[in-house]
């Protein structure tokens, strides 16, 4: 019983020990690709917390902040490290416009905390969506062939203006629809779904490089679907 009630907890600590070592090996040895793995592979405990959570009907402001607390960490800073070392490679002033993405992202994570509406749907991006963007931009560089994708990801104002776009959709008002299907209305189980399939298809044939793409997909699909 005791493991049940903090095994979700013991899911946020292994997201916050993820992000903890990207940052690390980030700042200490500039692998942007290791960094960015271990934020993906933090991406996976933070849905896996908050799944184990509902199945055992776990719900108590302990574990909300310290998922908010590790989303921070690994969702906020952890990206901001890959790109400030991506964009310093160009320009060390002009790398700390990534400084802006830890304080939207608390900006976000506080006003989620404090906001009873965002269950069914989320209001702005997530940090988890946009950590997700950030952390496949140095494994797109690597595994990519394309060369004009290459030399925007090596463009340092063109990293600057991702930076500033995405770290607005944070806390903007635009409505983005949750994957839960729980409450869900036939018409929205079947845009979820078909996005899902959509999504697995991307990922299957461009690998890295669907990322951004079913990102602006999702953005699109929430904008033309308004969450009610």
């Amino acid at each position: 019983m005791y493991f049940k009630k903090h095994l979700a907890n013991i899911l946020t600590l292994i997201n916050l020990s993820l992000g903890l070592t990207a940052i690390f090996i980030g700042l200490i040895s500039s692998n942007v690709i290791l960094s960015s793995i271990l934020i993906l592979t933090g991406v996976l405990f933070d849905f896996l917390d908050g799944k184990v959570a509902r199945f055992f009907q776990i719900n108590n402001e302990y574990g909300k902040q310290l998922d908010s607390f590790a989303d921070m960490i690994t969702f906020g800073i952890g990206p901001s490290v890959i790109i400030f070392l991506l964009i310093s490679e160009h320009d060390i002033y002009l790398a700390c416009i990534a400084f802006i993405i830890p304080i939207f992202s608390a900006l976000r994570l506080s006003k989620y905390n404090i906001d009873n509406r965002q269950g069914d749907y989320f209001i702005g991006l997530t940090t988890t969506t946009n950590a997700i963007l950030f952390s496949s931009i140095p494994l797109i560089r690597k595994y990519s062939n394309i060369e004009i994708i290459n030399s925007l990801i090596d463009n340092k104002y063109f990293l600057s203006l991702i930076t500033i776009f995405f770290s607005f959709l944070l806390v903007c008002k635009i409505k983005t629809f949750s994957l839960k299907f729980n409450n869900s209305s036939k018409f929205e189980k079947k845009i979820k779904t078909s996005f899902l399939i959509i999504s697995f298809i991307l990922i299957i044939v461009l690998k890295f490089l669907s990322i951004p793409i079913i990102i602006f997909f999702y953005m699109l699909l929430s904008i033309i679907f308004k969450t009610k």
